[in-house]
């Protein structure tokens, strides 16, 4: 098939699997560590395989012999292949824009139990089999198969964490083909070298339905890495040469090019239409700095000192500093917001006139900007629980600067979840409404966390029984209460008289792989109740909610899979507790996830003057 100009493809080569890596770590131990022996093996180039032995799996039947690249001739007699060049024996160029392997935290201290089946799973298979995918463009983008040979893993329900991190941070979706064989798939987008880790979250775990367990406590995080795992991939321009052909991956220089010259992103390229899967390929977190790079500006008041500032913001703690950018489109950037008086040209400032912010100028190609009138009065309602107040500072910090007089921000807390709060929510949007009728309105809502941890969590039981006094346990369906409950928060939301109403997924809470900055319990696991996997199920229930029960009334935006790809990246503060820590995303993800719906009402409000700003 032809491929356009300035395509990308995806070279991946897996580790070596089987007898084949353990006597190359036997050949090298002492000497180096095993992640650095296993990505030894990386550049190895797959050309035409070997047929399979009986039961052989492809990927070890490229290492016994013709598979690999050099074949026999680099095995020893015992067998153990030699282990290929090194990266700077191979001319790869130094990136000062991409993540290097082992640059971000893993596993970082919780505790996590010894049972695990991490050890029983092999890969299968890569596909597609030449090793090579248009990134970004190819529609089944690049996917590693995985087995669990365990008879407990027959039937599936193994559960992971997947991501891949080079100069973008992905994410990764599993797919339970239900005998004990999952499929992983990444959709890089930004040539470069990444390193793909697949993660065992839970080796097994009850159904979804059979929450909240009663007379049984709830799996255990573990967190180990798969056999084989982590991966190199290399990602190159179409007709460049590979890393394995002497070529060199392209460098910071050379990423996806017109990716910064995309058009602002319009609504329909915000909003998630099709299930909670698409916003997968939605967008990725792109390498804009790092500390240590040569081309690193000083950000700090003091950079030889450390602040709780420059810890939050990267600078004092990971030093590395990313941005999410949507595939195809951009999001305005927070320096961008505000206009630069008279910028010398080419200095990257905007140019809507002498200081001005966007929102004012919207305002007034609107023709309502300091309007007094009341039906020009705008009032932004933010609906949800602490992770909507963190979007309500961001709202607030977009709009430093503003002289706008007409514009009105509230929250409205549902700290306890739906059954607590649905009364007030809908008292309080009464009031709103009474105050100026004629008023334009925008909601913004959410509910998820807490009705998950409230109504499905084991260590939620002494709540629940206070807050439902009578109610038989054993039969409470968390899943099936918690889609009834969401169901008239969004059918209030639907009929409530605003011109814009936006339900945002629930954020990826309770990361633990990849999540660093406090002191772990040394005695307590982390519920399976309480992980992103079961927060992915959760915003399943709720797609499926909001598009039976929105009436084309209510859009979707992501906060799932932006989040799930930065562990690294949650709340600090200045203690750094758990429970903040565990939960609320970081300043960088929050600006994120609150720009996207910034932006809805700037495009319900003043579609053209986004465009046109500079």
């Amino acid at each position: 098939m032809a491929l356009a100009r300035g395509s990308i493809y995806l070279l991946a080569v897996s580790a070596s699997l089987g007898a084949g890596v353990l006597a190359v770590v036997g050949l090298l131990a002492g000497r180096l560590s095993s992640f650095r022996s296993a990505s030894r093996t990386w550049a190895r180039r797959i050309v035409a395989p070997s047929p399979p032995r009986d039961n052989e799996s492809p990927l070890r039947a490229l290492f016994r012999g013709g598979g690999v690249e050099g074949g026999n001739e680099n095995e020893d007699e015992g067998g153990a292949i030699e282990p290929p060049l090194r990266p700077w024996e191979q001319g790869l160029a130094y990136d000062p824009l991409s993540i290097a392997p082992g640059e971000l935290p893993g596993y970082t201290g919780w505790a996590r139990p010894e049972h695990t089946l991490a050890g029983r799973f092999r890969i299968l298979s890569v596909s597609p089999p030449s090793g090579t995918v248009a990134a970004g463009g190819d529609e089944d983008g690049w996917s590693v198969r995985v087995r669990c040979s365990a008879p407990e893993c027959r039937h599936g329900g193994s559960h992971f964490y997947l991501r891949a991190y080079g100069p973008a941070i992905l994410a990764g979706r599993m797919v339970d083909e239900g005998d004990g064989t999952y499929a992983a798939t990444f959709y890089p987008v930004d040539p470069g070298v990444y390193t793909v880790e697949a993660v065992l979250a839970f080796s097994t775990a009850p159904l979804f339905d059979r929450f909240p367990l009663v007379g049984e406590e709830e799996p255990g995080y573990e967190g180990y890495l798969l056999p084989g795992f982590p991966l190199r991939l290399d990602v190159v321009v179409a007709g460049a040469a590979t890393a394995a052909d002497g070529g060199i991956v392209p460098s910071a220089a050379a990423r996806s090019p017109g990716a910064d010259d995309d058009a602002w992103c319009t609504s329909a390229q915000l909003v998630e239409t099709e299930g909670s899967g698409t916003a997968l390929r939605s967008g990725r977190w792109k390498v804009v700095d790092r500390v240590q790079s040569g081309d690193h500006g000083t950000l700090s008041s003091d950079p030889d000192g450390v602040s709780w500032t420059g810890y939050r913001e990267n600078l004092n703690s990971l030093g590395v500093v990313l941005r999410y950018v949507p595939n195809g489109c951009r999001l305005l950037p927070e320096s961008r917001l505000m206009s630069s008086p008279s910028p010398p040209k080419g200095d990257g400032g905007g140019e809507g006139g002498g200081g001005e912010h966007l929102w004012d100028k919207c305002l007034v190609d609107a023709g309502i900007a300091n309007s007094t009138d009341p039906a020009d009065q705008i009032h932004i309602i933010m609906i949800g629980d602490s992770v909507m107040r963190l979007q309500e500072d961001s709202l607030r910090v977009f709009l430093n600067g503003s002289t706008t007089a007409n514009l009105q921000i509230s929250r409205i807390g549902m700290t306890g979840g739906i059954s607590r709060t649905l009364a007030n929510v809908s008292a309080a949007l009464e009031d709103i409404h009474d105050a100026n009728p004629a008023g334009r309105r925008f909601v913004v809502f959410n509910s998820a966390l807490h009705d998950m941890d409230r109504l499905c969590s084991s260590e939620m039981r002494g709540s629940r029984k206070k807050h439902f006094p009578g109610m038989n346990e054993s039969a409470l369906v968390c899943v099936q209460f918690y889609r009834e409950l969401l169901g008239r928060f969004v059918d209030l939301i639907a009929e409530y008289p605003a011109e814009l109403k936006i339900f945002r997924t629930a954020n990826a809470a309770w990361p633990k792989y990849g999540n660093y900055g406090f002191t772990w319990p040394t005695t307590q696991l982390q519920p399976f109740s309480r992980s992103p996997n079961f927060v992915a199920k959760i915003n399943d229930v709720a797609y499926g909610v909001v598009a039976e029960r929105g009436k084309d009334r209510v859009r979707i935006v992501d906060g799932y899979w932006m989040t799930l790809p930065r562990p690294d990246h949650t709340e600090v503060g200045r203690v750094n507790t758990i429970g903040k820590h565990m939960v609320h995303p970081g300043v960088h993800v929050s600006s994120a996830m609150t720009m996207k719906v910034f932006m809805l009402v700037l495009r319900q409000l003043c579609s053209r003057t986004v465009d046109d700003w500079a």
